[in-house]
């Protein structure tokens, strides 16, 4: 039975987490004085154009997403990192009990193979014996004994025989067991590092979304001034 190929190494190594490069959640700074009101801003400089109550009810919308998915991306990261590890532990472990179990069944390979060598030696000197004695032709007691004593033989042989039958046979089933069982761990590896390269690819598509909202809310509302009524107005669901 072929053994599935395994590509662990190769596929661990490319399962890098992509983390977007951008500027941390805004926050409130504190607010300072406008002649038109109380002003706060959204985490830049407040010299930018004050935003009508509309447009900062849309940047506060930006912000708290911006915070949310930032807490959850970061989560995110945080779990396929960690899975990633505990694959390539699997991995390193499977790598080395897989071969130790193959080393194994090589031995007993061998080990087969001297004995039906052993017992083929065996059935080629008792074949010859019998010639020899066939062919001398001997009558009497010594004759008789020598007779018994290769009939006894080849009975031991015929039931070495069989018992080494039974050890191929034995060591067949062994051996297309462990191939099944070394495959179908190789491949619920393979399947989870695939479940997890998924994972991975929607991450980053997660970090290049969040990445866009945060450029969008540095570039439409962090440098705003917006009024702290209009805040508490939005606050009021007004």
């Amino acid at each position: 039975m072929p053994m599935t190929p395994i590509h662990f190494a190769a596929r661990l190594a490319a399962l890098s987490v992509a983390v977007a490069c951008a500027a941390a959640t805004a926050q409130t700074n504190a607010p300072r004085p406008a002649a038109t009101g109380k002003t706060l801003s959204l985490g830049g400089s407040g010299t930018g154009k004050l935003m009508s109550r509309d447009e900062l009810r849309s940047c506060l919308k930006i912000q708290q997403a911006v915070q949310a998915d930032d807490a959850a991306i970061n989560t995110e990261r945080e779990q396929i990192e960690a899975e990633r590890a505990a694959l390539a532990r699997e991995q390193t472990e499977f790598a080395s009990q897989r071969e130790a179990a193959l080393q194994e069944r090589s031995a007993a390979a061998d080990r087969l193979r001297q004995a039906a060598e052993a017992h083929a030696r065996r059935i080629g000197e008792w074949k010859k014996r019998v010639a020899d004695f066939n062919e001398a032709n001997r009558s009497g007691a010594a004759a008789d004994r020598e007779r018994r004593a290769l009939e006894k033989e080849q009975t031991e042989i015929n039931a070495a025989g069989t018992d080494l039958e039974a050890k191929r046979a034995a060591f067949t089933r062994e051996s297309e067991s462990l191939v099944e069982s070394l495959n179908k761990r190789a491949q619920a590896l393979n399947a989870r590092i695939g479940e997890l390269e998924d994972r991975r690819n929607k991450y980053n598509e997660r970090a290049v979304a969040l990445s866009d909202q945060r450029q969008r809310f540095a570039r439409e509302c962090a440098d705003r001034r917006y009024l702290e009524d209009d805040e508490k107005a939005i606050q009021r669901g007004e």
